[in-house]
């Protein structure tokens, strides 16, 4: 505080401060019950002095740094409350997630709120064997168990060769044939009769 005396002379009366800060409380980030590739992410207790036009997570994937980051868009739940719908199908890998938040400002800057991290399940391999051998047809099935975290498989590769130069290899994609199962059917005639 500054005055001027009846003289015109300013002179200094004193100074008094006062932090204004981006206020969050705790996060909540859940796998998706019914999705298990979608995880809701939550934040409780935000205060922005000024009021924020939005409230932003970006989330990106460890591997390979910021390459799979994605801004993600936060609804309102309630007073202080914000929310969203993340969907590991936008993203390069499966593991540990960062997730920050930021404030969008009327003037569109953009402050930092907070930050949290979590881990995805990833896949895993089961038991696998030779099932259903059929000599006299040259068939046989291989048979893929107990895989964990299947949701989060698109795709399921068996390569099957039967000669040292694998110059009779076949890539064969596996069929669901049950919960946390899957069945390849070979013919050994794919495989030049070796």
């Amino acid at each position: 505080v500054y005055f001027t005396d009846i003289t015109g002379d300013q002179r200094f009366g004193g100074s008094v401060t006062k932090n204004i800060d981006i206020n969050s409380g705790e996060w909540e980030i859940v796998q998706n019950s019914s999705d298990k590739t979608q995880y809701n992410i939550l934040i409780k207790d935000i205060q922005v002095p000024g009021k924020a036009d939005k409230i932003l997570f970006p989330v990106w994937s460890e591997t390979n740094s910021q390459d799979d980051i994605i801004w993600y868009s936060a609804k309102q739940q309630s007073e202080g409350v914000y929310q969203t719908t993340i969907s590991l199908k936008n993203h390069k890998d499966l593991g540990i997630f960062q997730v920050h938040a930021y404030a969008e400002m009327p003037n569109g800057a953009r402050k930092y709120i907070d930050k949290t991290s979590f881990e995805t399940m990833q896949p895993q391999m089961g038991t696998m064997q030779i099932v259903d051998e059929d000599k006299s047809k040259g068939t046989f099935r291989v048979k893929i168990s107990n895989v964990q975290n299947a949701e989060m498989i698109k795709e399921i590769q068996v390569p099957i060769w039967s000669r040292g130069n694998q110059e009779d290899i076949v890539w064969y994609t596996a069929e669901k044939s049950g919960e946390n199962e899957y069945i390849v059917e070979v013919d050994i005639g794919k495989h030049k009769y070796s």
